[in-house]
Parts: C-alpha cells; sequence; structure tokens
C-alpha cells in the first residue's frame, strides 16, 4: 500500500496481492503441484545439507538416485567424516553439469 497524492493516507494499490491472499494461492499451489523428493521425507539438517549442495550443481531428476546412494553409504554426518575422503569423491562422481 501507498499513500495517494493528496496525502489522504494509504490506498490499494491495482493488481497487487494482500501478503495473506498472496501466501495463501502460494500454499495452494504447492500443495497442488509438489513433487514426491526424498528429502522431504525425512527432515534433518544434514540430509537438507547434503540435497542443498547436489541440487545447487546438478538438476532435481539427475539428484535423486545420487542422493538416495549416498545416504545409504553416508547416512549421517558422523559416516561422511570418517568415510576416506577417496570414497567421498567415487560417491560424488557424475554430479554436475
Amino acid at each position: 500500500m501507498r499513500s495517494n497524492r493528496e496525502g489522504r493516507g494509504p490506498r490499494e494499490t491495482p493488481g497487487l496481492l494482500h501478503l495473506e491472499e498472496f501466501l495463501e494461492r502460494l500454499f495452494q499451489w504447492f500443495a497442488n503441484n509438489r513433487r514426491d523428493l526424498p528429502w522431504r521425507a525425512e527432515y534433518s539438517p544434514y540430509r537438507v545439507f547434503v540435497a542443498e549442495v547436489m541440487l545447487a550443481q546438478t538438476q532435481v531428476p539427475r539428484v535423486v538416485p545420487y542422493y538416495c546412494r549416498f545416504l545409504e553409504r553416508f547416512p549421517d554426518v558422523f559416516a561422511l567424516a570418517s568415510a576416506l575422503r577417496e570414497e567421498v569423491l567415487l560417491a560424488w562422481e557424475g554430479l554436475g553439469y
């Protein structure tokens, strides 16, 4: 909302949605269009981090199988931290453009 020129206070701006209406539409769109992705099945900061890093360099359809295999091999940050660098790089190999 913005003030009109006469200084009579705020007025509606044509074409702009109220925040509540925008959020309602956004959440409804997501409910109707969300994809079933493995990183949404079980929330953990580690899994979100792995997904975000993979998705930063690769398209979603290619990430899904890598993500699943990577988490089978390195299910938590402790498994990843104790792995040899070569193991991690081998599991990551093929991701990216």
